[in-house]
Order: structure tokens, then C-alpha cells, then sequence
């Protein structure tokens, strides 16, 4: 996954800041930690869970993450490197969905991508 082109070097957009890609972690399990692999290193990222996501509305509606259904964030790097492991405090509860929301992009750069992006118990 690779974010779209910021030309002006910020995820500024109507509802707020960032991007973002999740996965359906069924079964539900407590995940206790992320790796993310990125050929992009450099950019800020947090982790948000839910069990119940809005994914109905359309591409680019400006609904804040909390409305959507999304809690936390639950961890967080400040510059996320290749193999990155995350550590997370989803405070012992299970969650079926997790997200990894980027905040800012790498230094210099217009995008940011991630090869894989792994739970862990």
C-alpha cells in the first residue's frame, strides 16, 4: 500500500490529518504488538482497534476516527523504520479490527508505503 501523492508534504485533509490501512484480525485475539515493513522509513504512525467499523460511507467523508467506531490510539512511533515493531495497550481487551494510521510523511517525501503490516499475540 502506498499513500497517495501530498504535494505539499502534510496529510492535511477536510476531517483532519493522516492515512490510513486496517485489518480484520479474525479470529479475535488480544495482539499485543506490530511490525510494520515500509521501503518509505521516516514517517509517524499511530494504532487504533475497534470490534465495530463504519465502512459504509464514501471515499473522502470527513467523519473523525472516533465516530467511525476507532479507539485510542493504542501505540504509536514517532519515525517508523523497516521491521518496525509497535508495541501495543489495547488494555487486555480483544479487538477485531486494527489500524495503522499514518500521521506524518517521511522527511522530503510526497507519500509513504507499506510492504507488510503483521499482529502479533
Amino acid at each position: 500500500m502506498t499513500t497517495e501523492q501530498y504535494y505539499d508534504g502534510t496529510l492535511k485533509k477536510p476531517a483532519g490529518v493522516g492515512a490510513g490501512v486496517y485489518l480484520d484480525a479474525l479470529p479475535v485475539w488480544s495482539r499485543e504488538r506490530s511490525k510494520i515493513q515500509t521501503p518509505t522509513p521516516g514517517f509517524a504512525a499511530q494504532v487504533y482497534v475497534a470490534n465495530h467499523i463504519e465502512l459504509s460511507l464514501p471515499y473522502g467523508n470527513p467523519m473523525p476516527l472516533s465516530a467511525r467506531g476507532w479507539q485510542g490510539p493504542v501505540g504509536q512511533s514517532s519515525y517508523v523504520h523497516n521491521r518496525e515493531r509497535i508495541q501495543l495497550s489495547p488494555g487486555g481487551q480483544r479487538f477485531r479490527y486494527y489500524l495503522l494510521w499514518i500521521t506524518t510523511l517521511p522527511p522530503n517525501m510526497q507519500s509513504a508505503g507499506i510492504t507488510d503490516l503483521t499482529l502479533f499475540k
